[in-house]
């Protein structure tokens, strides 16, 4: 192979990466999937029954970590989806809350994560400890929640 052929070679391979690294960089992300930033955070109502159905989903999850039996109401549910909503209009939530039947939650020192999924989205969201402000909400593709949590 001769030296011209080389530097042919060479610098068609650079070529290629790097259009491949602009068209990873570049790729939008899915429209299923949407992550809408809190812009300040959000305090859930007592009188719109937030705070209350928060804390059910969150006993709901809980229990079923101890024993697979944590059960969450579907009107508790569609609170849950308005607490996303009422953070950001923009915020996306299930179709259909009878067919949510995954959470997990977790926490730290400062902040309270609670995830509810049905098999094929994600809603993440994450309180001040306390769970009466949140700070974060996302809505992503993909199953997430460690434990199965029925809804009736």
């Amino acid at each position: 192979m001769s030296k011209t052929t080389a530097i042919i070679i060479s610098v068609a391979a650079i070529v290629i990466l790097a259009l491949v690294a602009y068209g990873v960089l570049s790729k939008k992300p899915s429209s299923d999937t949407s992550y809408v930033k809190v812009s300040k955070n959000y305090t859930l109502t007592v009188a719109g029954g937030e705070q209350l159905a928060v804390a059910r989903t969150q006993q709901a999850i809980a229990q079923s970590a101890v024993d697979s039996t944590g059960e969450l109401s579907v009107g508790d549910c569609s609170l849950v989806g308005d607490v996303a909503k009422n953070s950001n209009r923009q915020a996306k939530w299930f179709a259909d809350c009878s067919y949510v039947n995954y959470g997990s939650s977790m926490s730290n020192d400062t902040e309270e994560t609670m995830k509810l999924s049905d098999g094929n989205y994600c809603a993440t969201f994450t309180f001040v400890k306390g769970g009466k402000e949140l700070v974060d909400y996302k809505f992503t593709e993909g199953s997430c929640g460690d434990y199965r949590i029925k809804i009736q």
